[in-house]
């Protein structure tokens, strides 16, 4: 990943990516009313 980019992993499935080197992180956990919210309403997002 380079700098900054954003890696997104939906919740509930297992995590299968490999560790290259290593991590300079910022983790974040959106909920999902929050993430639905942030859509423009007509669709699930």
């Amino acid at each position: 990943m380079p700098a900054g980019g954003l890696f997104v992993h939906p919740a509930g499935r297992d995590l299968t990516v490999e560790l290259g080197g290593p991590l300079h992180t910022v983790h974040l956990h959106l909920r999902g009313d929050a993430l639905q919210d942030a859509g423009d309403g007509d669709r699930r997002v």
